[in-house]
């Protein structure tokens, strides 16, 4: 076996591994994957967001509501980006 039929091999457990099914002569995501990605690109979406509103919160007076507002969000940020690093191994 040569050293390109090597990386195709290669290339096709990489390709499954990721979740994609070889199906009517094209790569495809099954279902589950489309989902997950879908549901992570909505939650990618939430967190930008967020930063937005921590951006305006920034500087809130010390012991105001928008003070605990920019806590509470900034304890949420942290909360996901722990939970995307874990995803991103």
């Amino acid at each position: 076996m040569g050293d390109i039929d090597r990386k195709r091999y290669a290339a096709v457990r990489a390709l499954e591994g990721l979740g994609a099914v070889w199906k009517d002569g094209a790569w495809q995501d099954v279902p589950e994957v489309a989902v997950r990605r879908g549901f992570l690109a909505a939650a990618e979406a939430l967190y930008q967001e967020l930063v937005g509103y921590c951006e305006e919160f920034a500087g809130a007076p010390e012991g105001s509501e928008l003070e605990r507002d920019f806590e509470r969000v900034m304890d949420m940020l942290q909360a996901y980006e722990a939970e995307r690093a874990k995803l991103a191994g």
